[in-house]
């Protein structure tokens, strides 16, 4: 526990800077002409390699009339998961408003925010990968996060904050809110695994051997740790990004700095992983224990 503590407050440090806004650009100049050129090149090709397993995300009118459980997001290839509207408790800091503890600390579940009732939405079935970030930022290397071995399928890591979120935008989804995350991770249940109330070390990527993974490994890669709503790597692999600030469960709010990772990385501990464990971090840390998974809300418009 105690060195995946000092990995993230170590690491994490490096650099507060936020990544550019690479990829938002709806009418680029002459002079980018070649980057998006090379850049829509590469997601061709990507798109492409997923084109088989490829379903049309349905429009809001064909939603209201059948939401489908599964269906792949036609920008970045995503896998996404329907989570269906509720009321779901998330874990509150044993702390007075306005008291922060320190950097990386986190929070277990001793008290809870009242329920929040959430609409219908989907979410990404897994963490976002390296080869799907590279198609938003060609320039994005995992290298440094992967023993300097190329890693396509492993999550996207040393991302900070605002970069998630702009990718996110970017492929027309949005960060998770906490509650929105919590409730696809719990599959609606207030169980303290994605798969029930029993750890079981083999269904997810943490600190130590006996999950067999010594560090980040694919997405996907401990299917039997999946939430009843198909949510893989809930716990383990990597932190993940959620939009809320470390007090305010829900939409978030820009005016508080420090901001909530999810479910633990493959440094993390036992206890990190719970599903009501908040972390708060800087949302300028890159961190090659975080990384982040995407949203989407259903239009209910006629």
């Amino acid at each position: 526990m105690a060195i995946g503590l000092t990995l993230l407050l170590a690491v994490g440090c490096v650099s507060n800077r936020p990544a550019s806004n690479t990829g938002l650009s709806k009418n680029p100049s002459s002079g980018k002409l070649s980057r998006q050129k090379s850049k829509r090149n590469n997601s061709n090709n990507f798109l492409a390699s997923t084109k088989r397993h490829r379903q049309k995300f349905p429009s809001s009118s064909a939603t209201q009339k059948m939401l489908l459980p599964t269906v792949t997001h036609k920008k970045d290839g995503a896998l996404m998961v329907l989570v269906n509207s509720g009321v779901q408790r998330v874990s509150k800091p044993n702390l007075p408003q306005g008291v922060i503890r320190p950097v990386a600390q986190g929070t277990q579940a001793g008290s809870l925010f009242p329920p929040k009732a959430f609409p219908t939405f989907y979410m990404d079935r897994l963490e976002t990968t390296v080869l799907q970030y590279k198609v938003f930022d060609n320039k994005y290397d995992e290298k440094p996060f992967t023993d300097g071995k190329e890693c396509p399928d492993c999550p996207a890591m040393g991302i900070d904050w605002m970069s998630a979120y702009r990718y996110c935008h970017w492929a027309g989804k949005r960060l998770p809110t906490e509650t929105e995350w919590v409730a696809s991770a719990g599959g609606g249940q207030d169980n303290p695994w994605p798969w029930g109330t029993e750890f079981s070390p083999e269904k997810a990527n943490l600190w130590g051997e006996k999950d067999g993974s010594l560090a980040v490994a694919p997405v996907g890669s401990y299917p039997q740790g999946a939430s009843s709503y198909g949510m893989m790597d809930a716990v383990g692999n990597v932190w993940e990004w959620v939009s809320d600030s470390y007090f305010a469960p829900g939409k978030g709010s820009k005016k508080v700095r420090l901001r909530v990772v999810k479910g633990g990385g493959w440094t993390s501990a036992k206890r990190q992983a719970r599903i009501s464990f908040r972390n708060i971090v800087d949302p300028g840390i890159k961190n090659p224990t975080i990384g982040f998974r995407c949203a989407r809300s259903i239009s209910r418009k006629k």
